[in-house]
């Protein structure tokens, strides 16, 4: 049996436990496994678990449509990109970035929907949007004449 990290003593053991997400003013929450010390009472959630529980807040604010600086921050870091990543993306500077998610400047609506739209994508496991802002941030410029490859045939 493993020993607890924190006190060094109790035993660790399997268990179904509440974690707690804060976003703005709104609190997630959603029952994970994880690992409890019998004698001081710490609980542990691995990594993975605790994604799935950001996926799920993000998907409840995006389904709410509620634009607001914190929850547009929480969706950057649900994508794991940093401000600076996202802001060419998006055809801004960094700085109004950080206006948008310090409530210094309003978020605009198609600015969220990107984001939005880049986190569902990562949530069900296809990439297209970002992808596609990448490619329109830096344009490969097609020949005169381009031969189509069967692949795109309809």
């Amino acid at each position: 049996m493993k020993r607890c990290p924190e006190c060094g003593f109790g035993a660790v053991r399997s268990v179904q436990a509440d974690e707690k997400l804060q976003v703005g003013t709104r609190i997630f929450t959603r029952s994970l496994p994880g690992k409890r010390c019998e004698k001081c009472g710490a609980t542990y959630t691995a990594a993975r678990d605790l994604a799935v529980l950001e996926m799920a807040a993000a998907s409840e604010i995006i389904e709410s449509g509620e634009v607001s600086p914190e929850n547009f921050r929480f969706l950057r870091k649900v994508l794991g990109m940093r401000a600076q990543d996202l802001a060419p993306l998006l055809q801004i500077a960094p700085e109004n970035l950080s206006k948008w998610e310090n409530g210094h400047a309003r978020v605009p609506p198609t600015a969220w929907v990107l984001l939005a739209e880049m986190v569902v994508a990562k949530r069900d496991g296809r990439g297209m949007t970002e992808k596609l802002l990448k490619q329109a941030a830096s344009p490969r410029p097609l020949p005169q004449a381009v031969r189509l490859a069967s692949k795109h045939a309809a």
